[in-house]
């Protein structure tokens, strides 16, 4: 297991997960909201492609979130990360140990045409 070094923690990521929230009619509707406390990671990219894809480029980046241990995160979260959004891919409590976590998230952008 590689240490964290505490230097390496510079983004700050937010949880977003989705809640049921009943509206007038009683209809349970799925509604984002912030969950937790933020955490501090590192973001190291892994892999990236664009793919033409209905006349617009779609870039796709799968990245390595590595942070202390926590407990409470889903992979149906989203992280938040300075108005970017990541879907999670997995969640590694590295050996075991309940120190180190690693989240590997992909982000989807849709580029546009200049």
């Amino acid at each position: 297991m590689e240490a964290i070094r505490a230097g390496d923690l510079r983004c700050k990521f937010q949880i977003q997960r989705m809640t049921q929230v009943v509206n007038a009619s009683g209809e349970p509707i799925p509604t984002p909201s912030i969950w937790g406390k933020p955490f501090y990671g590192s973001l190291d990219m892994a892999t990236g492609h664009e793919l033409p894809f209905a006349k617009t480029d779609v870039a796709t980046a799968t990245y390595k979130i590595k942070t202390y241990y926590f407990s409470g995160l889903l992979p149906t979260d989203l992280l938040l990360l300075n108005g970017r959004t990541f879907s999670i891919n997995a969640i590694d409590n590295v050996e075991n140990r309940n120190r180190q976590l690693m989240i590997y998230v992909t982000e989807q952008r849709t580029l546009t045409p200049s």
